[in-house]
């Protein structure tokens, strides 16, 4: 139920993300190599805040803002899932180990690290000169309390990652709940500069998960159990070990950080203070940026793509737009489980044509497979058949006789009434009914209806199976597995469909240790989801953001806004 939950909420970030920004449409990206761990001895990264400072400190108080999202839910490390929006802050106030930084495995409070001959285990050697607001040294025991008081299940953390089922003891005690004992997690400090993280099994991209996790972030104990239920839900209720601290947050308004002057490298950040503005219409703004009221808006919306197209820096994103059927569906489970039926919805779209359509110039990325376009190096290597981006209304056909024979139905006409579920919106709307629209062209089915739903709603009908089909948009990750293990682990859970074999083998699959093995396993089993899972993969959702000609170093990747290497220069 934790990684259901933590799956619906990081579903409810990227909502509440485009209702911000009034953009729930997707960009197409140019496909990026994706970061090897580049595990080994001693690796050492001169990134980060060991970075010189760019400008001159005598050149003033410099200020930097941005409009993210509607709301920062919260900034316990233990809770967050909302990773773009406040994940970069959260790395300037207490900083990870490793991060990812302008496409870069980077460390923050690790100064180096390295990975034993078997591939067991990772330790850490944490940077000198950070401390917490109240002068304690940051030490290695500081974010063993924070992976402990996170898997501790009496903390009701919601955010599990894959990291979970690698780490040692970690699936156990936070998920399956089968060991209660947390001093057994595998990850302890072995004093106070050195963290050590065992693992179960051999993970050959452990370093890139751990770069963009957020549950893995330091955490004074002290501090935290004296504020109780209240932590971090206040300045006077956070306390800060990197080069800034939370001084304002206004609910549904803004949250402000200064830069701490006392801070060991407060020299290599150039910016004073950072305010995350959070309004609820892309109107205003863009007024306020206009008006120079803020420097930046995360995801503009699609409206003013044209508008600022030389301004905006497009980003290229692990978020899909997918449709899931219900194989438990009250109404309809019979022909939701016909896998003809699936590949005819599937092979009747164009994706290219209706992305052309509804998005415009936003750079929306259509897309059919399930592992995501930013992993080239295994997408370009290991094809899978799936459905082509343009159509196949011929092949659609042909599914379409098979799938009503084999449901014992005359035409089309028999086929029961199907409810398409998606989130209010008018962008929603025109994405729902151009499908409809081009399965009663290209199929004559008129049987699927639109209907859209607050969304509330709609995840209480997630959760309770009451849905037949779904537009739902998850995100991937930086390995094929990732991506993979969110179907065959997360999705059983509200979509009815099995998939104890395919997971099964996804989880053996680490255990090879030959990488192009691997990849050619893993785009076995991803056939074999296309196949048999109850997804129809549509597009591939775009980053975006727009600042001001005198920004720089504002790092939108596909996880997390980061402002490591921010730089004003009016």
């Amino acid at each position: 139920m934790k990684k259901l939950m933590a799956l619906l909420l990081a579903a409810m970030m990227l909502f509440a993300l485009a209702a911000g920004c009034n953009n729930d449409t997707p960009s197409n990206q140019n496909n990026q190599n994706n970061q090897n761990s580049n595990q080994g001895s001693n690796q050492n990264s001169n990134q980060g805040s060991n970075t010189p400072a760019q400008n001159d400190p005598d050149d003033g108080y410099e200020t930097f803002s941005y409009v993210s999202g509607i709301e920062a839910f919260t900034l316990d490390c233990a809770s967050n899932t909302e990773g773009n929006a406040a994940g970069g802050i959260l790395a300037l106030l207490t900083p990870p180990l490793i991060w990812r930084v302008e496409g870069e495995i980077t460390g923050l409070a690790a100064e180096s690290w390295d990975v034993s001959a078997d591939g067991l285990t990772y330790t850490f050697r944490l940077k000198d000169g950070y401390k917490w607001e109240n002068g304690d040294p940051l030490t290695a025991y500081d974010f063993q309390y924070a992976a402990r008081r996170w898997a501790d299940p009496a903390t009701g953390s919601t955010n599990g990652d894959n990291l979970m089922y690698f780490i040692e003891n970690c699936y156990e005690i936070y998920q399956e709940q089968s060991i209660s004992d947390v001093t057994l997690l595998g990850i302890n400090a072995l004093d106070d500069s050195t963290l050590e993280i065992r693992l179960n099994k051999v993970c050959p991209y452990f370093i890139d998960m751990l770069a963009h996790t957020h549950w893995i972030f330091p955490l004074n104990q002290a501090f935290v159990e004296s504020c109780g239920n209240d932590y971090a839900s206040a300045p006077d209720k956070f306390m800060a070990c990197g080069p800034y601290k939370l001084t304002e947050w206004t609910h549904d308004s803004e949250l402000v950080i200064e830069k701490r002057e006392d801070f060991a490298y407060a020299d290599n950040y150039d910016v004073d203070k950072i305010t995350r503005v959070m309004v609820s219409d892309q109107g205003t703004a863009v007024n306020m940026y206009e008006a120079g009221e803020i420097d930046a808006i995360v995801s503009v919306g699609a409206d003013y793509i044209d508008q600022y197209y030389d301004s905006i820096t497009f980003i290229a994103s692990t978020a899909t737009r997918q449709i899931i059927m219900n194989f438990d569906s009250p109404r309809v489970p019979e022909v939701l489980k016909n896998a003809n039926f699936r590949k005819a919805l599937s092979y009747a779209l164009d994706r290219e044509a209706i992305v052309s359509a509804v998005a415009g110039n936003n750079g929306t990325a259509p897309w059919s497979r399930i592992v995501n376009p930013t992993l080239d190096d295994y997408v370009s290597s290991y094809p899978v058949e799936s459905a082509p981006l343009g159509g196949d209304p011929a092949q659609a056909k042909a599914y379409l006789d098979a799938a009503l024979q084999e449901l014992g139905l005359s035409d089309v006409s028999a086929l029961p009434q199907i409810e398409f579920a998606l989130l209010e919106g008018s962008a929603y709307k025109s994405y729902g009914e151009a499908l409809v629209d081009t399965w009663s062209q290209v199929l004559g089915i008129n049987c699927i209806s639109v209907a859209q739903y607050p969304f509330n709603t709609l995840i209480g009908l997630l959760m309770e199976k009451g849905f037949d089909m779904m537009y739902w948009f998850p995100t991937g990750g930086d390995d094929p597995y990732i991506d993979l293990n969110t179907y065959t682990e997360g999705y059983p859970e509200y979509t009815g469909w099995v998939s104890g074999e395919l997971n099964t083998r996804l989880q053996d699959s680490n255990g090879i240790l030959d990488n192009a093995a691997r990849y050619a396993e893993l785009a076995s089993i991803e056939q074999s989801v296309i196949d048999e899972g109850p997804h129809i993969m549509l597009w591939i959702e775009g980053l975006n953001i727009l600042t001001q000609d005198y920004v720089s170093g504002a790092d939108y990747t596909s996880t997390v806004f980061n402002l490591e290497h921010l730089t004003i220069n009016k």
